[in-house]
This record gives C-alpha cells, sequence and structure tokens, in this order.
C-alpha cells in the first residue's frame, strides 16, 4: 500500500512540475505565432521554429493534462493505481514518472 507520507511528497512534486510546465506553454505560446520580419532567407528558418514550438506546446499540455489527472486521483484517493489492470503501482515507478498511468507489467 502506498503510504500517505509518500502520495503528500509526491502531490507536492506534481505541484510543482505543473507550474513549470504552465510556464513552458505560456512562454513557448508567445513565440509560437510570430513572424518578426518576412524576410526571403528568414522564412524557412522561422517556419522551422514556429514547428517546433507548435510540436513543444501540444507535449508540454500533454503532460499537464497527465499530471491534472495524477492531482485528481489523489483528491479522489485513486491515485497509484493501474488503469489497465486495476493493480498498485509501486512506489518506485511513482517515483520515476509520478503521473503514471499503468504498472509495469502493463507498459511492456
Amino acid at each position: 500500500m502506498i503510504s500517505q507520507e509518500f502520495i503528500q511528497k509526491i502531490k507536492q512534486r506534481l505541484k510543482s512540475e505543473k507550474e513549470e510546465v504552465e510556464i513552458k506553454i505560456e512562454k513557448l505560446s508567445k513565440f509560437a505565432f510570430q513572424v518578426d520580419n518576412p524576410d526571403k532567407d528568414d522564412i524557412g528558418e522561422q517556419a522551422t521554429e514556429q514547428l517546433t514550438n507548435e510540436a513543444l506546446i501540444v507535449t508540454h499540455r500533454d503532460v499537464l493534462s497527465k499530471i491534472n489527472v495524477a492531482l485528481e486521483k489523489i483528491q479522489n484517493g485513486e491515485y497509484g493505481q493501474c488503469e489497465k489492470c486495476n493493480t498498485e503501482i509501486s512506489e518506485d515507478e511513482l517515483e520515476k514518472l509520478s503521473w503514471a498511468e499503468h504498472c509495469s507489467k502493463c507498459t511492456n
């Protein structure tokens, strides 16, 4: 059984990670759709940078969603249960990935 002490530690980590991801999304969003000076030589470089920023935003939003689900599970007393087989995810696994949705058996 996952200890309450461990869950509180993870909850604080998740909150901190959430803040960091939200800041990254905000910073990337400010620059994702800016075109400074559409110079013929810079258009390709700017397009590549915009696509990269957009991909990073999508990735960060996915992580943010997983963090929010994990925080909700903590609130509901459902944290640390595998979504596929409903067994408990080990503290070691949760230490590695605090928003883990599946146990090691179901991720392989």
